[in-house]
């Protein structure tokens, strides 16, 4: 098995322990894929929507805020992020997304803040 195959293997079982909710065990797996990724900020998108959809709010705000607080202009970033909140039912994430659509400029930030905005209408239960 090469290198490529442990690290998705390890990913994929990392990710999916936050899913099912084995905390403890899948923190320590992904915050050491974390660190020996070069770049690592796709992964760490990918551990804040999961952790959102899981309800955990506080890891998803903690896997991509030191990045969203050290490039504000990365809107896609701060998108991933409010969005990872609002799987999580934290009301910020709405606040993040209309924050979003007022600044953007980018055509499919403003069409993903959008659609997310018209989705927590019709299931304001998101945010509960």
């Amino acid at each position: 098995m090469d290198t490529t195959t442990i690290y998705r293997n390890l990913m994929a079982v990392g990710l999916l322990g936050t899913v099912y909710r084995t905390a403890d065990d899948a923190e320590l797996i992904n915050d050491v894929i974390e660190s020996t990724l070069a770049e690592p900020l796709q992964f760490r998108v990918c551990r804040a929507v999961v952790s959102g959809m899981a309800g955990i709010g506080d890891v998803a705000r903690g896997s991509l805020s030191a990045h969203v607080e050290a490039h504000p202009e990365d809107e896609a970033a701060r998108l991933a992020l409010a969005i990872s909140l609002i799987l999580a039912g934290d009301a910020e994430g709405k606040r993040a997304v209309e924050g979003l659509l007022v600044t953007t400029t980018d055509t499919a930030v403003r069409e993903t803040a959008h659609n997310m905005l018209e989705l927590i209408q019709r299931e304001p239960a998101l945010l509960n």
